[in-house]
């Protein structure tokens, strides 16, 4: 036993007993009190024995996991939990003044708007959840009223009257200050970020230079920490949609190797356990699979009949309230609602609107299409496309003015929309790369590895032939045996934890290319290139 520690040992000994006796629940009392006993502990090594601990420990949780052990895997990670708090929720980043309010800084600005400042500070102090509320309904900007409003103009008056004074970071002081109040008196964790993205994104008045670095570094703590209570609540209540869209935000923000094991553990839980469907949804499911086949056999013995029907028996079909002499197509309007709608990772219900919709207001599903799909068409500008993709991108440019310009509606439904695609940043990011791979492979159905086949000999553009060359020995991710190579490398690499025989690239497994392209090729999208099969496929 070493001499700097009197317990690191024991909690091996129970570490090992735990694999030993797996189904044996002394062995995991032994393990909680052990470590009970070493964190009380203080020694100069502790540091490297933290960092080892947690991995075995996650390595124990993963075999017991394997094993079907959930009851005693969930005691590890109990344990785990209330001996390093810090993989879970981050470490305060260091700050200059990040516990309490220093109300004596108000007394260094003697001016009018420092105390209309002041005044407006004090109430949103006394109120913090109202003040929550408001900056959670965008309130915390410019022309808004109420107390996020009237705070908001009130700074901004401030910073810019001191902003060549000596006391130009007064005012920003105070705001990381009550920002932080939000943070950890009222749990407002995404409010907190919201108030230091709204004053960093003005462009002046603006802080020094060291405090810019700081309330940049909180912003990110409060949504690090609003992501994992996001995870926590909708662990509690089973919804294992929201638990995996908030663990793909989480992961790139993670640095720590045994908190990212742990993330990918999660997700790879509420994926299998939103795979399992419960009898009486198999049931529904099946009914469904046989009603819409009925359905389409009707259709077909319809459609058959309409047209072996002589024209002139067309006026027998008609409707006898329909006055007009035309047959309902109700049908049609079904499908072509249908054809508008577009996917999302969030599940949120979207869809186009006609072109020129001149008459009437959008409606909910359509402002979403008018607001996501210009903030997914601008990543794609903002990322390094090929000349083919550039095209396509340019398409998608011409439809969205097509279906947006001059469209009216409401500005509450375009705040909530604006607002939904604030939080669903990353997201919005992985469905502009999808659009643009579904759209290539719909303008090139024999994309991959055919391109090489169709590319034409007097085609003189050096930026497609390029191109095509890159795709010389890439793997098909549209190949079930393709794919089943990459997440192997994936899987040996630590990025994949889930079935293996999938038949069709999903969103799971972009999830995992995209930690892998994030972690090793400091890169932040899902694209699948010769670049990246070489990195993948490379030894260490």
């Amino acid at each position: 036993m070493r001499a700097e520690s009197k317990y690191i040992d024991q909690v091996d000994a129970a570490i090992m007993a735990a694999y030993a006796a797996s189904t044996d629940d002394r062995s995991y009392a032994m393990l909680a009190e052990s470590l009970t006993s070493w964190d009380e502990e203080v020694y100069p090594d502790k540091g490297k024995d933290e960092a080892r601990l947690a991995e075995e420990l996650y390595k124990l949780m993963t075999f017991l996991e394997k094993k079907g052990l959930k009851r005693q895997s969930d005691q590890v990670f109990r344990a785990m939990l209330l001996t390093f708090p810090e993989q879970h929720f981050a470490q305060s980043p260091s700050q200059i003044k990040v516990e309490g309010i220093d109300l004596s800084l108000f007394k260094k600005i003697d001016s009018e708007s420092m105390k209309r400042f002041e005044d407006c500070y004090r109430m949103a102090l006394a109120d913090l959840q109202k003040l929550a509320h408001e900056i959670d309904m965008r309130q915390f900007r410019e022309e808004c009223v109420g107390l996020a409003g009237s705070l908001f103009a009130a700074f901004v008056a401030v910073a810019a009257g001191a902003a060549e004074s000596e006391h130009r970071d007064v005012p920003w002081l105070l705001m990381h200050q009550l920002a932080w109040q939000l943070n950890n008196v009222d749990k407002s964790y995404n409010e907190a970020y919201g108030i230091l993205r709204s004053l960093l994104s003005l462009k002046s008045p603006a802080p020094g230079e060291q405090l810019a670095v700081e309330l940049d570094n909180s912003m990110r703590f409060f949504k690090r920490n609003h992501y994992w209570n996001r995870i926590d609540k909708a662990s509690m209540t089973g919804d294992t949609a929201t638990m995996a869209m908030y663990i793909d935000r989480l992961m790139p923000m993670v640095t720590a190797g045994h908190e990212k094991s742990n993330l990918v553990m999660l997700r790879a839980k509420a994926v299998k356990k939103d795979k399992e469907l419960p009898w009486g949804c198999l049931l529904l499911l099946t009914a469904i699979i046989l009603g819409a086949f009925a359905i389409d056999r009707l259709a077909e013995a319809f459609k058959l009949q309409g047209v072996e029907q002589p024209v002139t028996t067309t006026t027998t079909t008609l409707l006898p309230s329909d006055p007009t002499g035309t047959i309902p197509q109700k049908s049609g309007d079904e499908l072509a609602s249908i054809s508008l709608q577009v996917f999302n990772r969030a599940g949120l219900d979207e869809s186009k609107p006609p072109p020129q919709p001149l008459g009437r207001k959008l409606t909910l599903n359509e402002v979403r299409y008018v607001i996501f799909q210009k903030q997914r068409l601008e990543h794609l500008e903002g990322i390094e496309l090929s000349e083919a993709e550039k095209e396509l991108l340019y398409r998608l440019w011409e439809e969205w003015h097509k279906r947006s310009d001059n469209a009216e509606f409401d500005q509450e439904l375009k705040d909530q929309v604006a607002s939904e695609a604030q939080l669903l940043s990353d997201s919005l990011a992985g469905d502009a790369i999808d659009q643009l791979d579904r759209l290539s492979k719909i303008l090139k159905p024999d994309d991959w590895k055919k391109n090489n086949e169709t590319t034409s000999e007097d085609d003189d553009s050096d930026g497609e032939r390029t191109h095509h060359q890159r795709s010389e020995g890439l793997l098909n991710l549209q190949d079930p045996d393709d794919i089943r190579k990459t997440l192997e490398q994936l899987e040996k690499k630590g990025y994949y934890n889930g079935p293996l025989d999938l038949m069709t690239w999903n969103s799971v497994a972009r999830s995992a290319l995209a930690r892998f392209k994030a972690a090793k090729m400091l890169r932040t999208d899902t694209r699948w290139d010769i670049e990246t099969q070489q990195a993948l496929f490379s030894d260490p």
